[in-house]
């Protein structure tokens, strides 16, 4: 039996019969094949929170034992170094990540030199490069599903203080690098559920602001080429 222990999160693969949590042992991740056979595999003193989940729910991302992030792939291979660097959480925002295709690369704050979160690009084979960087925190990210639109957003909050704070929402396109990237909305900050996310390959943005739904329409453009993403 999967034993989940008490207040852990639980976390669900969205293209595979498979769920994971951070167990006693470590993170436990559990496969159901169509006949109904269960399989678990542990990644073993990897008791760090916040695991992600592979687009194909073939394998689990995690924060290594003391640096460094991690894959267990559940059919064959075991625990694996990825790359270096960190998966960056925070007790003021909610954990956040999206992948960009061709080659898989997932897209995760991860905590600076200075312990500023910045959004970075981690190619699952390793290695990852920063998108972002500044004094400010940059998080939320979001991606379109063929990787022209990136979303994320930012803010200067206080990770040790319980102040309240502004986040400003923030678009970049692929397909237009010389412009940088646009400033479309600020919004009270730190709330679960907010967005953004995209809908379509691109077509729109969508996320809450003050009480309210917004939907920013993305005019079709030639898409970017791979290597600029």
């Amino acid at each position: 039996q999967a034993l989940v222990p008490a207040g852990a999160p639980l976390l669900l693969a969205r293209s595979a019969r498979a769920l994971a949590f951070l167990g006693a042992d470590g993170w436990e991740a559990w496969t159901l094949s169509d006949t109904g056979l269960a399989e678990r595999v542990v990644a073993a003193g990897y008791t760090k929170p916040g695991a992600i989940f592979t687009p194909d729910g073939q394998s689990l991302i995690f924060p290594g034992k003391v640096d460094g992030i991690y894959r267990l792939t559940f059919h064959g291979l075991g625990t694996t170094l990825m790359c270096g660097g960190n998966i960056g959480l925070s007790r003021r925002v909610p954990q956040s990540w999206a992948f960009a295709q061709d080659p898989l690369r997932l897209v995760t704050p991860q905590r600076d030199l200075d312990g500023w979160l910045q959004v970075a690009f981690v190619h699952v084979q390793g290695p990852s490069r920063n998108f972002t960087s500044g004094g400010s925190h940059h998080y939320g990210v979001a991606m379109s599903k063929d990787g022209r639109m990136l979303a994320y957003v930012q803010s200067p909050f206080d990770e040790a203080g319980d102040e309240p704070f502004v986040e400003d929402v923030y678009l970049f396109d692929f397909a237009n690098t010389d412009a940088g990237a646009e400033q479309v909305d600020s919004r009270d900050g730190g709330k679960p559920l907010q967005g953004p996310a995209f809908i379509g390959e691109h077509s729109a943005l969508v996320y809450l602001a003050g009480g309210e739904a917004i939907r920013i329409d993305i005019q079709a453009t030639t898409p970017a080429p791979a290597s600029q993403n």
